[in-house]
Parts: C-alpha cells; sequence; structure tokens
C-alpha cells in the first residue's frame, strides 16, 4: 500500500519514533517545508542502522551539515566539470575544422558509425531549428542553414552529447592531439573519462546527492598516465573519489595552476565529519604525491 502524505509536523514526529533527536523544531519544520522529506533520505541513511532507526545521539543537525556538505561538493565539482567540458569543445571544434574545415562534423567518414551519427544530425538539427542563442538565430537569417560552421554548431551540445560525439570519431591524428592535449595515454581511457563525468555533471545540475553516489564506473590506469596520476589503483572506480582523481587530472592538463585540490581541501576542513572512506577515499590518500 502506498504511504499517505504527511503534514510537516507529522514528519517530524515520524523521525522522532526513529529515534532521531532535534536542536530546534521549528527550524526543522520550516526546512521541511522547504525541502522533500525524501530528498533527505540518501543523507539519512549514513545514520541509521540496518533497521533504519537513528544511532543514538543523532540529531537532525547533523543530517542538515551532510546535506550542506553535499551542496557545497556539488557546486565544487560542478564548476571543475565545466572547465573540462568547455576545453573538450574547444579541441573538438579547432583541430578538426583547421585539418578538415568549418562544416566536417556533417561527413560519415569522419565517424566510426555512420547511423549514429546520422542520428546525431537528425536531432541536431532540431536542437538548432530550436536553439534560443543568438549565434545560431543570427547564421539562419543570413546564411544557408547548412552551411552553419561547427564552431557555431557544436557549441550548444551538452557535455553528454558531446562525450558521445567524440566517442564516435574515429581514431585519427586529430583525435590523438586531444588525447596528447589531456596528456592521456589512451583514448579509450579518454573517452570513458569524458562519459562518466559528463554523468556526474548531469546529477550536479539536478542537485542529486553525490558526496557517496555509486557512479558509473571509470577507468584507471594500470601504469599511471604522463602527468602524474595516484599510485593507489586498488580504490572503486564507481565511487567518487577515482573520479575526482580524474577530474583534477584533467583540470591540471587544462590549468596548472587551477585551485581545485585547495578547495576541496578547504571544503573537507569545513566539514570534518563527513566520513570519506564512504566516497570511496583510500586511508593515507594524503600521502599521495599527487595530493600534496
Amino acid at each position: 500500500m502506498p504511504n499517505k502524505p504527511l503534514s510537516i509536523k507529522d514528519q517530524v514526529q515520524n523521525l522522532k519514533t526513529k529515534g532521531l533527536n532535534f536542536e530546534n523544531e521549528a527550524a526543522t519544520e520550516l526546512f521541511l517545508s522547504n525541502n522533500n522529506y525524501y530528498r533527505l533520505k540518501g543523507y539519512m541513511f549514513a545514520f541509521q542502522d540496518s533497521n533504519r532507526y537513528f544511532k543514538p545521539g543523532t540529531f537532525f543537525e547533523n543530517v542538515i551539515e551532510l546535506y550542506n556538505f553535499d551542496s557545497a561538493f556539488r557546486s565544487l565539482v560542478f564548476n571543475a566539470i565545466e572547465k573540462i567540458e568547455i576545453a573538450l569543445r574547444a579541441q573538438v571544434i579547432f583541430c578538426y575544422a583547421m585539418q578538415y574545415g568549418e562544416n566536417w562534423y556533417r561527413k560519415s567518414r569522419y565517424f566510426k558509425d555512420s547511423s549514429k551519427h546520422l542520428d546525431f544530425l537528425s536531432k541536431h538539427k532540431q536542437a538548432l531549428n530550436s536553439s534560443k542563442e543568438l549565434f545560431i538565430i543570427h547564421h539562419f537569417k543570413h546564411y544557408p542553414p547548412l552551411s552553419i560552421e561547427c564552431w557555431k554548431s557544436l557549441e550548444i551540445l551538452s557535455f553528454g552529447e558531446l562525450s558521445k560525439f567524440f566517442e564516435n570519431l574515429n581514431a585519427d591524428p586529430c583525435k590523438t592531439d586531444i588525447k596528447d592535449h589531456f596528456k592521456m595515454s589512451s583514448l579509450d581511457m579518454l573517452e570513458n573519462w569524458f562519459h562518466c563525468i559528463s554523468i556526474i555533471r548531469n546529477i550536479c545540475a539536478h542537485h542529486g546527492r553525490l558526496w557517496n553516489r555509486t557512479v558509473w564506473s571509470i577507468m584507471l590506469p594500470i601504469n599511471g598516465l604522463p602527468g602524474g596520476f595516484v599510485q593507489n589503483m586498488s580504490v572503486s572506480g564507481n565511487k567518487m573519489y577515482a573520479s575526482l582523481c580524474c577530474i583534477q587530472y584533467l583540470l591540471n592538463a587544462i590549468d596548472p595552476q587551477n585551485d581545485f585540490k585547495q578547495r576541496f581541501f578547504d571544503l573537507i576542513n569545513k566539514y570534518p565529519s563527513v566520513k570519506l572512506n564512504e566516497m570511496g577515499f583510500p586511508p593515507n590518500w594524503r600521502n599521495e604525491s599527487f595530493w600534496r
């Protein structure tokens, strides 16, 4: 049987019956009136036993602290991924346009799977026709639609679309140049990283729980990477630690002076109660030269 809706006060009472304490019930009711009860469930689990009762001494404020950490963590990761997405788009546009001309992206010979490419062109045509970007509107007003250059056309791709587009490109000198730009040793690994990071980007964009999320497994290098990587490979590829290592690596390739590492350190120092092992962080991870 589906559960019946509960008033805000009944939601608080329900949490009380499960052993949760409150420092300020009025503040709790205000919070719950602006945040869906089930939005907090993923954070409550960290403080509950196997029967879903709260561990002794747990306060609602502990849950909110974890919730606030995750919010700040999402913002940090989202901003980092933005730089990676923009860099990938710039590299694809520049490298291929210089080699194959402004309309190369319309030609199936540059792609592994021609059917996927045709599907891309069909969907992309619809996206262009409905785009509100001024540079797209200006082009359609003054020039033939099919003449739209890649530096305009590919600019409107989402990161997810861009990662799939990149994956479908043939392994040719242009794609190798992009691999080298990001200091990667394998195209397969780079394609996997972009795909995994695009999924994380969507979680961030939709304000989903991220900190201890099980995500799409990211490939970790067995023999290191040209730009230097973590040494401990006995970590889970589907937890956030592995993804953070890859995000940091790509940022180092894009901007060696980036401050992502320090901003993350500042964040975990602000929230010392957060259990990093639940994010996949191994013991002594700070001893890695990569994180120093």
